[in-house]
């Protein structure tokens, strides 16, 4: 029988590898969501060690810096060596088959909420929720790229005086870095260009923007002048989820950026969210979170 996964949050981590005497001087765990990783070799042996499929629910990425990894993302079949860059989304499930004994990779994690205040909600195309996972082959030169931008966010993420905006913008910068990387190499895994997707693009790009204020299907109907029916039917071939899920998504991702990074009062939340009041906002982040905006706070 199949295995359920096993959620594998950065907290989960921490304490698997504490109690499994893995040292933790090459990770980072920040309060803020925010997780580092310079060397993963002994923790890989103890994750493979459960033999059990992980579910992931904030963004992974990192580039493995030596041996190889056979493994399942997502229920495909993988072989990454040195080199490969590899991107996982909230929500992908991953399960180590075979690592070398050389094995080790790099690189950073960020919760949804996180992410998103990053980039202001102005996600890269590879990060804006249509692809689950992607890989890629990257050259000598940028490889060692890669590896010096994350080292300094490992020295910013340390550095006691750095601010939250500074951490913020060196995500940024290694996430469109990233994005730059896969989008100039065509033998990249992840999904090719249809007018499908583009629509889709487009469609994420406009919710991101305005789902602070607007939550139904017509208005982002009217903005790509098309008929709710047609843009529903484009974006659920796209990407295998309904609009209206990708719009209540962004809603939620907003409200938790606010719970989380700002002093509103949650009455003040709902407002600026353009719920008709307090009660509504709460019922409806409860129906899709199963906790309500005060819990969630205060966790």
């Amino acid at each position: 029988m199949q295995k359920e996964p096993k959620k594998l949050t950065f907290e989960s981590m921490f304490n698997t590898f504490s109690a499994n005497n893995v040292g933790t001087k090459n990770f980072y765990f920040g309060k803020e969501g925010l997780a580092m990783a310079l060397g993963l070799n002994k923790a890989f042996h103890v994750l493979m060690a459960e033999n059990t499929p992980f579910l992931l629910q904030d963004y992974r990425m990192g580039i493995v810096v030596n041996g190889d990894l056979h493994c399942i993302l997502n229920l495909i079949e993988h072989h990454f060596t040195k080199g490969t860059i590899i991107i996982l989304t909230p929500g992908s499930i991953a399960q180590p088959i075979e690592i070398s004994e050389d094995f080790d990779v790099e690189g950073m994690g960020l919760s949804t909420e996180l992410f998103h205040l990053a980039h202001n909600n102005q996600l890269p195309a590879l990060f804006n929720g249509q692809t689950k996972d992607a890989n890629i082959e990257v050259s000598a030169e940028e490889m060692a790229m890669t590896d010096s931008l994350i080292r300094l966010l490992w020295q910013i993420v340390h550095n006691p005086s750095t601010s939250m905006e500074t951490k913020l913008s060196m995500v940024t910068v290694i996430t469109h870095y990233y994005n730059d990387l896969f989008s100039h190499q065509p033998s990249a895994s992840v999904a090719t260009n249809s007018n499908a997707q583009d629509i889709f693009d487009r469609f994420i790009y406009l919710v991101n923007n305005h789902c602070k204020q607007e939550r139904k299907m017509a208005f982002y109907a009217s903005k790509m002048c098309l008929t709710e029916r047609y843009l529903g039917t484009l974006i659920r071939q796209a990407s295998g989820v309904t609009a209206k899920e990708w719009i209540d998504r962004a809603v939620i991702t907003t409200a938790k950026v606010m719970l989380k990074h700002s002093n509103l009062q949650i009455s003040q939340i709902s407002d600026e969210l353009r719920f008709a009041n307090i009660s509504f906002f709460c019922k409806y982040f409860k129906r899709l979170t199963g906790e309500s905006p005060q819990e969630y706070r205060s966790k």
